[in-house]
């Protein structure tokens, strides 16, 4: 998961100031963002399954919960954190 939450991070301090915090504990991962309006977390969230990527909302402010597989390859997460980046860049 550190190769997962050295990328999230990457995208927090160089491409986007959207990203409020990430957060870990566990296995589980939060990214807050910072958004102008619940209606830019709505699409967000609505057009994530247009990028292939799946996301879940924690249901308090702007956060998106991650819940990686074990199994989960550096490939697959070079691949989600392309989409998420792709993703946070067509809402500016």
């Amino acid at each position: 998961m550190l190769f997962l939450l050295q990328n999230l991070r990457r995208i927090k301090y160089q491409q986007f100031d959207q990203v409020e915090s990430i957060r870990q504990y566990g296995l589980m991962i939060a990214i807050e963002l910072n958004l102008p309006n619940q209606e830019s977390f709505t699409k967000l969230m609505s057009t994530a399954p247009d990028h292939d990527i799946l996301l879940l909302s924690t249901g308090v402010n702007n956060t998106i919960r991650l819940l990686p597989p074990l199994t989960i390859s550096f490939k697959e997460i070079d691949i989600f954190v392309e989409r998420f980046s792709n993703l946070l860049d067509k809402l500016n």
